[in-house]
């Protein structure tokens, strides 16, 4: 397996052990036998898709169909993942939301006594946590300077797999960090029983939004080679309007009557409905700055 006369490698182990593991969408993804580690390979140079219709239509394959009616519903997992943090972190200080969208955690957070900003990608997602009177800065962790600014937690929700340099990001973090602070991540899980079931069928294999794949191997060695040991590893279920829940499987299956159902679903009684999924193949951790 060569390209351009040099072996592809794990950018996680650094190991060239690699195998061909999936074509999606005219992307490649290869898989480290080390690691376990599902990666895309060559990273797109441009990835122009958190735009407006990302987070309003998802027309174009990505993203929600309306972020904030789809986000409700993660109201109850958001807590938890709070609670869960409340049992490590010393005291409810500067919190950093990586990826924070419109701002639905923040503001949760702000209710649990955090002291909370965010980064986020799209200006239109900034703009409007902005509009709601909360801190978030638009562009990439190497955008911004944060290595002055001292954090009791930082969190990741479902961004870690969208990051095309995840060990220079995480190693931003790390400096970001106060020592014996905390980092909470959750973030498809490669080794779930239904990942492995799925194979390259795996509805979350979706590029160019997914870029990296983590288990739990693959995330030890991105987190303790940048100073962070694991404290706590869980899977934790989410919720989903039925608007999204059927926007998924149209992108997943390419069947239109699931894309029909997402738009009937969209408004009136049945966007108030939300189901309950764990399906595993998420997980959520814990880790501590040394």
């Amino acid at each position: 397996m060569e390209t351009d006369n040099q072996k592809i490698k794990c950018p996680i182990c650094n190991l060239d052990d690699v195998e061909f593991y999936a074509i999606k969408k005219g992307y490649n993804f290869y898989r480290s036998k080390n690691c376990g580690l599902i990666f895309l390979w060559p990273l797109p140079k441009d990835i122009n898709i958190y735009n407006t219709d990302y987070f309003c239509g998802a027309t174009g394959g990505h993203g929600y169909v309306d972020y904030e009616k789809n986000k409700a519903p993660m109201s109850k997992t958001f807590r938890k993942y709070l609670e869960i943090m409340g049992k490590y972190s010393k005291e409810r200080g500067c919190l950093l939301d990586i990826g924070a969208a419109t701002g639905y955690f923040l503001e949760l957070a702000s209710r649990d006594n955090w002291q909370g900003m965010g980064i986020e990608i799209s200006e239109y997602a900034a703009q409007k946590a902005r509009n709601k009177g909360l801190k978030v800065l638009c562009g990439t962790l190497g955008d911004v300077d944060l290595l002055n600014n001292k954090f009791n937690a930082i969190t990741m929700w479902d961004v870690l797999e969208h990051l095309s340099d995840p060990n220079g990001d995480i190693a931003i973090i790390a400096g970001a960090l106060k020592r014996g602070s905390i980092l909470a991540i959750n973030t498809p899980d490669s080794d779930s029983a239904w990942a492995r079931i799925f194979g390259q069928h795996w509805h979350l294999l979706i590029p160019p939004e997914h870029l990296f794949l983590f288990g739990i191997k693959s995330l030890e060695i991105l987190l303790n080679k940048n100073n962070f040991e694991i404290l706590e590893i869980k899977k934790i279920g989410k919720s989903f309007t039925l608007a999204y829940f059927f926007s998924v499987l149209y992108n997943w299956q390419n069947i239109a009557l699931w894309k029909k159902l997402s738009h009937i679903c969209s408004g009136g009684f049945f966007s108030k409905i939300a189901i309950p999924i764990n399906l595993r193949d998420n997980i959520f951790i814990i880790a501590k700055k040394i």
